[in-house]
């Protein structure tokens, strides 16, 4: 494992930037009026879900810290609102 300046492991730094980037490419969509709302972009929204919740745990780690983590899990829960009301299946997941 490579570990950066604070001794933490690069993998966890990965996860983190990959919940950043998830949420941040269906924002960008939605901005554009270009919104997906799909199985699969909500099955990556409700996994970014969780590593923002593990955020909010261990913010310290997390870019942005503990406040970035809460308004992205936000986000992406609203987001996972919106998608239950077109795709059954998303019901569980919000």
């Amino acid at each position: 494992m490579n570990h950066d300046d604070q001794y933490e492991p690069y993998t966890i730094k990965q996860l983190f930037e990959a919940a950043q980037n998830i949420g941040g490419v269906i924002s960008a969509l939605e901005n554009s009026e270009a919104a997906v709302m799909t199985p699969y972009s909500g099955f990556s929204v409700f996994v970014a879900v969780h590593i923002n919740m593990y955020g909010t745990i261990a913010p310290a780690r997390y870019p942005g810290g503990v406040e970035r983590a809460e308004e992205e899990k936000i986000q992406n829960l609203a987001y996972l609102e919106r998608l239950s009301k077109l795709w059954p299946d998303g019901r569980s997941w919000s």
